[in-house]
């Protein structure tokens, strides 16, 4: 099975542990729920800026990638890796008030190529949005609209440092309640768990002797069966409190581990300035969006040309729109452009987002002004049967 492959590969101790933690509490009454979540807020507001940079190893079971079919969407006999394969990728994290960003460079599966290829992204989350940039060596760059927070890894950095925050974090002061209490490596831990409006439950362990740090995050199902899960363990830092410092982190199905990886912090750094523009993505034309937001795909060239010809002769491109809060990371194939990119220099997203409404505006406008014309040519017909 999967999970003695991964037992016998030995990641680290802990990420063994991932595959056969017991999700199960003994429950006891606990009055102080609320002393607790305010002692857990208190110290997370201290963090006003944490930079944390680390390396993710991921495994990849043998044959847990497969291609599919361009032509039906099926999956294909062949799977991939022909063995088991531990993937290396280093990421940076920067988290200021309620602001998120992250870069991730390593590598990442190529359907159709049937390798890895090198990958970069990069990430910011502000004001309830994300906006993902990624390029692999293929060339060419391909961005992302989306409401999500992306990747997996970045949950325990966040349960770290924002767990209650109401932007950030998943937990809600209002709606949590108090499952029991549980040891968890060795610590003394009290459970809280919120239901999602989807019918999954998370389930967090704060322990005691760590000032209520989250050492285990769990992800239930409607059935109640694990469907992701991780271990976070923390140094104490002299200023700052509890550190978080390694975690490994999974997501399963019918009890196989579909998606796991083992997270080493290599650099933390609290409550430094931040410059303005740390959050600023520059999307050069040419580059590949899509908007899942509004549904719809498009190049940043076109949108640039059609700006600079005052949204004359817009060619619309066929969307292909995604489920929302999808966390894969797969390479989007390239499409034909319109038309050559016009080199004007490079767009920033809030030059895009506001033409993409300029746009919409214009032609809702035409739209209207149209079924105007074409009201007022019916009532001057009748008008004119009338005589």
């Amino acid at each position: 099975m999967l999970r003695s492959r991964i037992v016998a590969l030995v990641i680290t101790a802990a990420f063994a542990h991932i595959c056969v933690a017991d999700s199960g509490v003994s429950v006891k009454p606990d009055n102080d729920l609320t002393r607790i979540v305010e002692q857990v807020i208190a110290g997370q507001r201290r963090v006003q800026s944490v930079r944390c940079a680390f390396t993710s190893k991921r495994f990849y079971p043998k044959g847990s990638l497969r291609e599919t079919d361009p032509r039906t969407g099926r999956y294909l006999p062949t799977t991939f890796p022909p063995e088991d394969k531990f993937v290396e990728t280093r990421i940076a994290v920067l988290i200021d008030g309620q602001r998120i960003r992250h870069d991730l460079e390593g590598v990442l599966w190529h359907e159709g190529l049937g390798e890895f290829r090198p990958y970069q992204e990069s990430g910011v989350f502000e004001s309830g949005k994300a906006r993902f940039l990624s390029k692999t060596n293929k060339g060419g760059h391909v961005a992302r609209w989306s409401i999500t927070l992306g990747l997996l890894e970045l949950y325990p950095v966040r349960f770290a440092y924002r767990l209650f925050d109401p932007v950030l974090g998943e937990a809600k002061a209002d709606k949590i309640r108090l499952v029991g209490r549980a040891e968890q490596d060795g610590h003394r831990c009290i459970v809280i768990a919120q239901r999602r409006e989807d019918g999954f439950e998370n389930q967090w362990w704060l322990a005691e002797d760590q000032d209520y740090s989250v050492v285990q995050w769990q992800l239930l199902g409607p059935d109640g069966a694990l469907s992701c899960q991780a271990i976070m363990r923390y140094e104490e830092d002299e200023q700052e409190g509890w550190c978080l410092r390694s975690w490994d982190v999974a997501a399963l199905q019918d009890g196989e581990i579909l998606d796991s990886s083992s997270n080493v912090a290599t650099e933390v750094r609290f409550n430094e300035p931040v410059p303005p523009k740390s959050f600023e993505l520059t999307f050069p034309l040419g580059t590949r969006v899509t908007d899942e937001v509004l549904g719809i795909n498009y190049r940043i060239a076109e949108v640039a040309e059609e700006m600079l010809r005052e949204l004359v002769d817009a060619q619309p491109i066929e969307a292909s729109p995604r489920k929302v809060g999808d966390d894969t990371r797969e390479e989007v194939q390239p499409s034909t452009p319109a038309h050559a990119p016009v080199e004007i220099g490079q767009i920033s997203a809030q030059d895009i987002e506001r033409r993409q409404y300029h746009l919409w505006f214009l032609v809702g406008g035409a739209a209207l002004a149209i079924v105007f014309a074409i009201v007022m040519l019916i009532r001057s017909r009748k008008r004119a049967e009338h005589r």
